[in-house]
């Protein structure tokens, strides 16, 4: 491994420390070659033996259901946000195609639907020069119902603007979202019981891209029997292996 990008500066030591690239650069300095690798075929042979699972005898009963689609991009050119947000140029692109940038939490927004069961917004933070999100609020997945506007994804997948290797795909700060730089998710609430049922029936589904896990919640312990324990499924920065594992998941579940 080198001891600094030779492009922005980011030393070797800085890297270890925060785990964020500083430019496009940065990931071919310290990161292997081995790390760009496509999937295995032993990987995808574990893949379908993990899919041979039967559909859980015990029905969940899921409440609160959201599902959600975060995209992140870092531009091409210049620094990431660990260096610069680069959020004037940001801005500046976004009112180009007719569109605003979102500082807090969901809100009417120009060219974007907000609405009790669907929300979407263009943000950023520290890590990623822009990020999309987009949320329906209902009962069971629908992918016709719960498809990406095609004037997003070209914005999204628009060549010449953000960072992308042939080699890896799209490159942001973060090393887990370079490829593909994007997170399904279905976030819902469970009993602790129904919780402790789906975290044993859901372990040998795990890895490979796909998550189980507790979300923070500001209730003590006592309260979530009533109200349930928030809990999120997700897959981040899969190839179209991975995501049709997830899919397949989420149906067994009933959730899809």
């Amino acid at each position: 491994m080198n001891s600094h990008c030779l492009k922005c500066g980011l030393t070797e030591s800085t890297f270890r420390k925060t785990g964020k690239f500083g430019c496009s650069s940065c990931i071919f300095v310290f990161l292997p070659e081995s790390s760009f690798s496509r999937i295995s075929s032993d990987q995808i042979i574990k893949l379908r033996e993990s899919e041979t699972a039967l559909k859980p005898k015990h029905k969940f009963d899921w409440k609160n259901i959201s599902f959600r689609v975060r995209i992140t991009r870092c531009l091409r050119e210049g620094f990431f946000p660990y260096y610069s947000s680069e959020k004037g140029s940001i801005v500046s692109f976004l009112e180009k195609k007719g569109l605003a940038l979102q500082e807090g939490e969901f809100s009417e927004s120009k060219g974007l639907e907000t609405t009790s069961e669907q929300m979407e917004r263009f943000y950023s933070n520290g890590e990623d020069h822009l990020r999309y999100e987009k949320i329906w609020k209902q009962d069971t997945f629908d992918g016709k119902k719960q498809g990406l506007d095609g004037k997003f994804l070209k914005i999204l997948f628009e060549k010449g603007i953000w960072a992308w290797s042939p080699r890896i795909g799209f490159i942001n700060s973060c090393p887990t979202n370079c490829g593909r730089g994007d997170r399904l998710s279905v976030q819902a609430r469970l009993s602790p019981s129904d919780f402790s049922l789906a975290s044993d029936y859901l372990t040998p589904f795990l890895g490979f891209g796909v998550e189980f896990t507790v979300l923070s919640d500001d209730r003590r312990d006592g309260s979530l029997s009533s109200v349930g324990v928030p809990t999120q499924i997700s897959c981040k920065n899969g190839n179209p292996i991975q995501k049709r594992r997830f899919f397949k998941i989420l149906g067994l579940l009933g959730l899809a």
